[in-house]
């Protein structure tokens, strides 16, 4: 799946804090002098702007910003059942329909094809570390009612079995431009930061470091770039970059992958993605009228085939 831009950044912290202050002393040279109080036509007093609240509220707008490009970066969809919105219900594929293969992929090969997105690094202990990064299908309370940011994760992956699920928005403070998250892997203490530019979100950096010594550092550009190239490409009624993997869920307890399986389509260029049960496809063929009307999908054993509608 073309995930298609990448993910996000912080900006200077002293340059913001004194941006901050000198807004905070405005305000109150503004409060304690009386020629410079707004007054209506009548005399009464208008409240005069807040040079903190404007400045809280740009601080804001830029973090949607990079949060969206964080998205774009790792996006899946959010769970939902296959209709309404963005997914869409299978159907059975008339008898005699289904016609020359126009696509057909193992799924074993594309499986969670994205925890191996080519980066990694070892620790000073030896121990080596796959980094990635993915969009959980929920909320943190297991809902679906929450902003984008609650949703992105930064994975660190050692051996087939020990996984590190790393909020972004946990290690990203929207007002001071900072944060981190400590993580204890084979004796070794890593400290992982998610460095935000967002005058050039692109070049927003995470960097991982043990004892004050960097041991790992990635542009979100290249995150998103390395995590892009693990999706395949179709070209159908239109193009998309499809994966196929788990879910990733959350809640009170933490992050987990799900047993359920999903083939997850993003149109390249579109915001929005389809998601398709694997549950739901069968072996004689089902079609998404509304998704791909001229093509038909059918998984039988460890194949995929997308197939031409006569």
């Amino acid at each position: 799946m073309k995930f298609t831009n990448r993910i996000l950044a912080l900006a200077a912290f002293s340059v913001f804090s004194c941006g901050l202050l000198a807004a905070a002393g405005l305000e109150n040279e503004a409060a304690g002098s009386s020629s410079l109080a707004s007054v209506k036509a009548d005399g009464a007093p208008v409240p005069a702007p807040s040079p903190a609240a404007d400045a809280n509220a740009a601080q804001a707008a830029k973090m949607d910003k990079f949060f969206n490009y964080l998205g774009s970066i790792i996006g899946a969809p959010r769970y939902q059942p296959l209709r309404g919105y963005g997914d869409k219900s299978a159907t059975a594929v008339p008898q005699g329909r289904l016609g020359p293969v126009a696509y057909s992929f193992k799924l074993n090969s594309l499986l969670n094809a994205h925890k191996d997105s080519g980066l990694s690094f070892r620790t000073p202990h030896g121990t080596e570390v796959k980094f990635s990064a993915y969009t959980a299908a929920n909320c943190p309370d297991g809902g679906q009612s929450c902003a984008d940011k609650e949703r992105f994760f930064l994975l660190l992956y050692v051996g087939a079995k020990e996984t590190y699920f790393i909020r972004a928005n946990d290690i990203v403070n929207a007002m001071f431009m900072s944060g981190s998250r400590a993580v204890s892997i084979g004796g070794d203490e890593l400290t992982v930061k998610l460095h935000a530019v967002l005058s050039d979100i692109p070049s927003s950096k995470v960097e991982i470091t043990c004892g004050g010594a960097k041991v790992f550092v990635v542009t979100l550009k290249r995150l998103g770039d390395a995590i892009a190239a693990k999706g395949a490409d179709l070209k159908l009624g239109k193009t998309y970059k499809m994966a196929y993997g788990n879910e990733l869920l959350q809640g009170k307890s933490g992050a987990r992958f799900s047993d359920k399986l999903v083939i997850i389509l993003s149109p390249v260029g579109v915001p929005g993605f389809f998601f398709l049960n694997h549950a739901d496809i069968t072996a004689a063929g089902v079609a998404y009228p509304e998704i791909e009307p001229d093509f038909g999908f059918r998984i039988t054993g460890n194949t995929l085939d997308i197939l031409k509608l006569e």
